[in-house]
């Protein structure tokens, strides 16, 4: 096919090309595309302020009201969320009003600059724009992304505060000046402190980027400097808000008081033959009741103590059962990534498409990987060990799909490399 061939050569010449202009092709399509698609999803999907949404909605009217971090006027002082989210809607609500309309357009803007994030990150990892647009392209187009923008919901910032993240990492990897590369891990530890800070999974991921240059830098005096740069920032980030959580519940709190709960919402069926059942509403009536009788026991429980008792029960369902929990972690794999392994019903029309979607992204990011030169693999590594260290978050925790959406840049990332492997029709 003559035509096939010439377009195909024409977008490889183009990706090689030098200079600014080159970029702004590779990158403008994708964000034209994907600002159109998230418009469309926000006039023609809107979604109800519900659930989880509700709580960062209440924390954010109440920080730009002057109530504080309180969920309800007069309320005392909580940590049940992160504070960076509620930060956030307080400066818009403080500047539009009690507007959803000014969190959504601003939303817009904070995906698009993660669209344009992984453009820079594919770029950084294999220098060489066809990738990067290929990259910017499945961000655009990847649906969920769009879906999330209309949502009161830590998603959208989280991911883009975890690809600034892991492109500062990788830069600092590719640079040349030792004192450069230290500025540059000190702004990835930041950024992926501020993340935590959005989403709690987030703090595992500093931890595997360190493990990553004791893997690859040489000396080792260079590894750990710059390790001790990322995490020091990291460290740094978090402490005015786990110095404020001690003085307020007494306890060690870095990210927010919910890590006990969700561990046992994740794990509560254990004590059951039927322990992989999916969450049902039983799980909400079990909670509740818990809750009571949790109080009766210790009262008075600040939430950080409470969360510490639903941690110590979940603690305890897993060390009578450890074979159960390493078989419900295991299926928490397809949950996670896949919105699949619920035995009590089939999988609808929509998990079967995400699941195709999550199983071709793995399978090219894998193609990718095998086929990678050297120094480009030391760069893709350290993006495979956050997907490693952010799924086994979720797996000894707790997994649903939208917890995966934030790491999806990623694996377009490593996956747009194994897409212009074939592409370019080169033999597997």
């Amino acid at each position: 096919m003559p035509a096939w061939a010439a377009w195909r050569r024409a977008w490889h010449e183009r990706s090689e090309a030098p200079g600014v202009a080159s970029h702004l092709w590779g990158l403008g399509p994708a964000l034209g595309l994907g600002l159109v698609l998230r418009l469309l999803v926000l006039v023609f999907h809107p979604q109800p302020v519900a659930h989880d949404a509700l709580t960062y909605d209440a924390l954010g009217w109440n920080l730009a009201a002057g109530h504080g971090y309180v969920l309800e006027p007069g309320g005392a002082p909580t940590a049940v969320r992160g504070p960076v989210y509620p930060l956030f809607l307080a400066g818009l609500y403080s500047l539009f009003g009690h507007r959803y309309e000014a969190v959504y357009a601003a939303q817009v803007l904070v995906d698009l600059a993660s669209l344009a994030l992984t453009y820079a990150l594919a770029w950084q990892v294999y220098r060489h724009r066809g990738v990067a647009s290929l990259a910017a392209l499945g961000y655009a187009l990847y649906l969920p992304f769009a879906l999330q923008v209309g949502q009161v919901m830590t998603e959208t910032l989280f991911t883009m505060l975890l690809v600034l993240g892991v492109w500062a990492f990788a830069a600092a990897l590719g640079q040349g000046r030792e004192e450069g590369a230290w500025g540059l891990q000190a702004a990835a530890g930041a950024a992926l402190g501020l993340a935590a800070l959005t989403r709690p999974a987030g703090m595992l991921v500093p931890l595997a980027l360190a493990v990553v240059l004791l893997w690859l830098l040489r000396p080792w005096r260079r590894a750990l400097v710059q390790g001790a740069m990322l995490l020091a920032a990291f460290a740094v980030v978090l402490l005015p808000w786990t110095w404020r959580n001690w003085h307020l519940f007494g306890s060690f709190v870095p990210t927010s008081t919910l890590g006990g709960v969700n561990l046992y919402l994740g794990n509560f069926t254990l004590d059951r033959e039927e322990y992989l059942t999916a969450q049902t509403a039983e799980e909400t009536r079990r909670m509740l009741i818990l809750v009571r009788a949790l109080e009766m026991e210790r009262a008075p429980l600040n939430e950080a103590q409470l969360d510490q008792a639903f941690q110590e029960k979940a603690l305890a369902l897993i060390r009578a059962h450890p074979l159960r929990y390493l078989h419900l972690s295991a299926n928490r794999f397809l949950r996670l990534w896949f919105n699949l392994g619920y035995v009590e019903e089939p999988p609808s029309a929509a998990s079967l498409a995400l699941a195709g979607t999550h199983a071709l992204f793995l399978v090219l990011a894998a193609r990718g990987l095998w086929r990678e030169q050297a120094e480009a693999v030391r760069k893709a590594w350290a993006l495979v060990a956050v997907l490693v260290a952010f799924t086994l978050f979720h797996m000894a925790i707790l997994a649903y799909v939208r917890f995966v959406i934030p790491v999806v840049p990623l694996v377009l990332v490593l996956s747009a490399r194994g897409a212009w492997h074939l592409l370019k029709g080169e033999e597997a």
